[in-house]
């Protein structure tokens, strides 16, 4: 089961790709037909997407490991 998290995430990424096409797109345009630049820079932009995304991701998760550990050693305590 996909929780609200991974869901999110997913579309979040898959926005991102949807974005760095039409950034590529774009750039085809107004780069003289340039298609190697414009593929360059669409890359570019759903690269930097994910890496935020992911970074995102992994900021929740030790977050989250860390209220676990520490309701532990509270119920440990107690």
């Amino acid at each position: 089961m996909v929780n609200k998290t991974t869901r999110s995430a997913s579309a979040v990424m898959g926005m991102f790709v949807v974005i760095g096409a039409l950034w590529g797109l774009v750039g085809y345009v107004y780069s003289d037909k340039n298609l190697a630049r414009a593929a360059i820079w669409g890359v570019s932009v759903a690269a930097v997407g994910w890496l935020i995304v992911l970074a995102a991701l992994l900021i929740k998760y030790l977050r989250l490991m860390s209220r676990r550990r520490r309701s532990n050693q509270d119920e440990a305590e107690g």
